[in-house]
């Protein structure tokens, strides 16, 4: 674990995000400054930093999401209630990716490259505590995909799929 900066009962204050937040504070107070010298108006800049900040912080959750399925798995079991239900559509492998899909970019950032099979699905939900377990793939979906990225053979390896799952009644 990195080292701990500041730790209240609340928070742990890492060391790396106190000097992210210097170093983002010292960039808006010198991006406001450059902002003056060049006629810009100094509240605008301010408001430009806090919708960046926000995206930053929204995008660094959602890239934590991504690249951890199992943690989103955990958060979303910890706020249901006992009994309640997950309900999501995703993409899922039907069998494992060819290596050229899982590298190429553009399959990648059509959220193709990084599918998880339905087997690694299952386990992922199972293994963060969830119950009836249900992926049921839309086979309509192949035709969008190959239709998405023509020219690959995505379409053979993935579709999209309504995935559902339960917390336990028995949870706490």
């Amino acid at each position: 674990m990195p080292p701990v900066f500041n730790q209240t009962n609340v928070v742990s204050l890492l060391t790396f995000g106190f000097f992210i937040a210097v170093a983002l504070l010292a960039s808006i107070f010198m991006f406001r400054e450059e902002a003056k010298a060049t006629g810009c108006d100094p509240q605008r800049i301010d408001s430009l930093c806090a919708w960046m900040l926000i995206a930053a912080i929204l995008g660094a959750r959602l890239f934590y999401f991504i690249s951890r399925p199992d943690a989103l798995a955990d958060d979303v079991l910890e706020v249901l209630k006992p009994g309640g239900r997950l309900a999501v559509s995703d993409i899922v492998a039907q069998k494992p990716l060819p290596e050229d899909i899982q590298k190429d970019l553009a399959q990648v950032s059509a959220c193709i490259g990084g599918a998880a099979t339905i087997e690694n699905t299952q386990k992922i939900l199972k293994q963060a505590g969830f119950e009836n377990i249900t992926i049921t793939p839309k086979k309509i979906s192949q035709e969008l995909i190959n239709e998405i990225l023509p020219g690959s053979i995505a379409g053979e390896y993935v579709v999209s799929a309504n995935i559902q799952a339960q917390k336990p009644l028995s949870a706490t």
